[in-house]
């Protein structure tokens, strides 16, 4: 049985890719909502929200995703992902002083002091953003030296290992925290990183190993009809035993996901990635049409969605609702916001002024 051949086949825009986008960017908005409504996450629907799909659904596809798009980009010269790069981390860092600014007013009407740590805490945030401008500066540097997927993928391993021993930084100096914290697991009172290259570049290196693979698979039924359900059994049997024992990513401290091991990233993540590419391969088939037409076009927008939806959470849902309003919400009217802010977010990032922005 081959399931591979010389010859690249699969060389089009993959649905399945766009439909894993589009479902990791639900659960994050979903997830985010939740965080800033004003709402623990230790009941049952919070716990599962933002451990599991939030969690080893949503960032690390999100992120292996961005890596499968490099093999199908045709601007992955290291030029091109260098200024793609300073975009994003560009973008991030405006984002963080848009949610500061709304997370500050809201301080303001509950009457709280806004001290130095709360400011240099929200703007130097390594979010999402930063950490895909780090990761394709990175990759046009491996670009510029020519290095190969192999190479690629080591680079992400040794990065992980080190960030598997190297998180939860203090150094105990602002300056040097804020310029280790895009690279390392830094975790203080005034500065964080919630995706640090270190931790964080393995998703990327998979995607492109897995980019090429899917270019020269004769055969992605075959594939993914073997990888998912196996990846499924790992997948599901480890979480269960992880949330069981508190332990890792499940061990309910946030430091131990953002600032995840080689483990974390290898044995529980990556089977959820494949376990979710596994699924949109066979679940886009049923996508036609009209239908298949909004997946693709919400997976182009899926960076200025980000973006929006932020905006709208910090200042709508954090400021007005919550900290203004003093709402109480319950859970099913939080995924129903959650599903508002995503359509709004989805139907602003087509028009100007947002369909605009180039990231």
């Amino acid at each position: 049985m081959k399931l591979f051949g010389k010859e690249e086949v699969n060389t089009g825009r993959q649905m399945f890719i766009d439909l894993a986008k589009v479902i990791a960017i639900v659960f994050m908005v979903a997830d985010h909502t939740w965080m800033y409504g004003g709402t623990e996450l230790h009941d049952t629907w919070g716990l599962i929200l933002d451990g599991v799909l939030g969690g080893p659904l949503a960032a690390p596809v999100f992120m292996t995703c961005m890596g499968i798009g490099v093999t199908y980009s045709h601007r992955s010269d290291a030029k091109s992902m260098m200024q793609r790069g300073l975009r994003l981390l560009m973008a991030g860092y405006i984002l963080n002083l848009i949610r500061f600014l709304g997370s500050a007013t809201a301080s303001l009407c509950k009457d709280k002091v806004i001290n130095l740590s709360d400011i240099a805490w929200q703007l130097t945030l390594v979010d999402i953003l930063p950490f895909a401008g780090m990761a394709f500066l990175l990759l046009a540097l491996l670009r510029y030296l020519k290095a190969s997927t192999i190479t690629t993928v080591l680079v992400g391993l040794v990065m992980s290992v080190i960030g598997s021993f190297v998180r939860q930084v203090n150094t105990g100096c602002l300056a040097v925290d804020i310029l280790l914290s895009p690279i390392i697991g830094v975790s203080t009172e005034t500065v964080y990183s919630s995706f640090p290259l270190a931790n964080w570049f393995i998703f990327v290196a998979l995607g492109i190993a897995a980019g090429k693979m899917i270019r020269c698979s004769v055969n992605l039924d075959i594939l993914f009809a073997w990888l998912t359900p196996f990846s499924a059994v790992i997948f599901l049997g480890l979480s269960i035993w992880m949330i069981k024992e508190e332990i890792g990513l499940y061990s309910g401290n946030e430091d131990y996901f953002y600032h995840m091991t080689t483990f974390d990233s290898l044995g529980v993540c990556l089977p959820a990635i494949l376990l979710m590419l596994g699924f949109c391969h066979f679940g886009g088939k049923l996508l036609q049409g009209s239908s298949a037409e909004l997946v693709r076009r919400t997976s182009v927008d899926l960076n200025r969605i980000y973006l929006i939806h932020w905006v709208i959470i910090v200042w709508i849902v954090y400021l007005i609702l919550y900290s203004i309003l003093g709402w109480q919400l319950s859970s099913p009217m939080r995924f129903l916001i959650s599903l508002v802010i995503l359509l709004i977010s989805t139907w602003l990032a087509r028009h100007k002024p947002f369909s605009d922005i180039k990231l």
